[in-house]
């Protein structure tokens, strides 16, 4: 992706580019639902098909698409002289005793255009897929090595947690799911709920007001967080209220890439926190 220098010149333009890729992967998916449903037509009953002129000017659509994004995109995208989209004809559906379209499709017509369709709608399929890795950030390769990580403790944590909490691994998948499509902000609010679904089942009985820190103290004395370890117990506050702020207190606040990870690890932490805290009270 591109940096952030020359006081956001470069990000300007690295947000135009975005603008692009997202407007062209949007014309893509419009233009493929509609090819689709075109193709359905034609094999259903091709011999009540009438609506040439639209099958014409989707065919040409998707022409025209391919067009703008070869010549935006070809020689950043693909090495080889090989053009890997296909490009379509229209030529079957001219009259040849005319300039004008055909009034109706005969069988071989129809085998035709659907073939045409079908080549449409896999050329439309490249450029989205395209598109969506243009669009989705580039993940540092520590941080795929944390989530894979943390998506392998998932699962482990998964065969200790009761019966009712199962879902929390699900939630948590899901939070790493998100955050390698680059939806940080959707990312950070499922790990956020797992960590404030464990967060309410840690006891706060104590004599101090602020419930925070009661939690907290109910952990360090049932030896669940070691007294001295104070960067554990200073993540544990910060996940507790960032995670609040997330959910319910602050619509303003979106998470970058660092604290949406710390979110998700945060949300494995609290899950073993109340596995243990639940082996402890069945001994």
């Amino acid at each position: 992706m591109e940096c952030v220098v020359l006081n956001g010149v470069v990000s300007g333009l690295a947000e135009s580019k975005q603008i692009i890729y997202k407007t062209i992967l949007t014309e893509a998916k419009e233009l493929k639902e509609s090819l689709k449903q075109v193709r359905e037509q034609l094999s259903n009953r091709y011999e009540e098909f009438k609506n040439i002129h639209r099958l014409k000017s989707l065919l040409e659509d998707y022409n025209d698409l391919r067009t703008r994004f070869l010549n935006r995109f070809m020689t950043v995208l693909f090495e080889s002289l090989y053009n890997p989209l296909p490009h379509v004809s229209t030529n079957f559906l001219q009259d040849e005793s005319s300039t004008s379209l055909k009034v109706y499709l005969s069988q071989q017509d129809a085998d035709i255009a659907i073939s045409e369709i079908e080549r449409a709608e896999r050329g439309c399929s490249m450029i989205i897929s395209v598109c969506e890795d243009l669009i989705r950030p580039k993940i540092p390769s520590e941080s795929i090595d944390q989530l894979n990580q943390l998506r392998s403790e998932a699962k482990r944590i998964e065969k200790d947690l009761l019966a009712d909490d199962m879902l929390l691994a699900d939630n948590i998948r899901k939070a790493i799911e998100e955050y390698e499509q680059g939806h940080f902000l959707a990312s950070a609010l499922i790990a956020s709920r797992v960590i404030r679904y464990d967060y309410e089942k840690i006891p706060s009985q104590g004599t101090t007001k602020d419930q925070y820190q009661q939690k907290l103290q109910t952990l360090i004395k049932m030896g669940v967080i070691d007294k001295d370890r104070e960067d554990e117990q200073r993540l544990f506050l910060r996940a507790s209220l960032r995670a609040r702020d997330y959910l319910s207190h602050n619509a303003k606040i979106f998470p970058q890439v660092e604290e949406a990870l710390s979110l998700i690890s945060a949300a494995v932490t609290f899950c073993r926190y109340c596995i243990t805290l639940s082996k402890l009270s069945n001994n």
